[in-house]
């Protein structure tokens, strides 16, 4: 069997592993609000618009995904209402790290740059630079995803959409990954 890590579903591969998979498995997609379009509307308008999408194998794994921007590094942009980098929760940078970790990984380059730019100021609040992850590391993300193992964050998981499923974790039963 080979699994398919969808460009929209890496995201919330490292986000969250079970929402991952049920997106996968079933095909769920997050309704679209106001405030993603916003944000995609803001990706177009700095130039984080890539339209060339990677493909790599590992294991029975195919990860499929497109970086928000490819130039002499591969660069990732978040948007948030936060004010400062003081009010962005940590894991949020540590799930955007991983996700340019495996853009990096992904197109074979070295060099990443996260950035993350606030809407309600109207400017970047933050950026750091980032190292591809190793095979054994996708690996390990990948696995853990597609064994429906639940991120810890509890800000995250009753924000989600899937949050009603996700407690009672009903549909995980008709899925086998093994």
């Amino acid at each position: 069997m080979v699994a398919k890590v969808l460009a929209k579903s890496l995201s919330y591969t490292v986000v969250c592993p079970y929402r991952a998979l049920l997106e996968i498995a079933f095909g769920y997609r997050p309704p679209e609000t106001e405030e993603m379009k916003a944000g995609e509307e803001l990706h177009r308008r700095l130039g984080f618009d890539n339209e060339i999408t990677f493909s790599k194998d590992i294991e029975i794994y195919t990860i499929i995904g497109k970086p928000d921007k490819i130039g002499d590094e591969i660069q990732e942009l978040k948007t948030t209402r936060h004010y400062s980098r003081k009010d962005i929760p940590e894991y949020v940078i540590e799930q955007a790290t991983t996700q340019l970790g495996i853009y990096l990984w992904l197109t074979g380059r070295v060099k990443g740059r996260l950035l993350i730019y606030s809407m309600t100021r109207d400017a970047f609040i933050y950026e750091c630079k980032v190292l591809p992850l190793s095979d054994d590391d996708i690996v390990k993300l990948l696995d853990k995803a597609f064994r429906g193992q639940q991120t810890k964050n509890s800000d995250v998981c009753e924000k989600c959409y899937l949050n009603p499923i996700c407690k009672n974790r009903s549909l995980v039963s008709y899925c086998v990954w093994t």
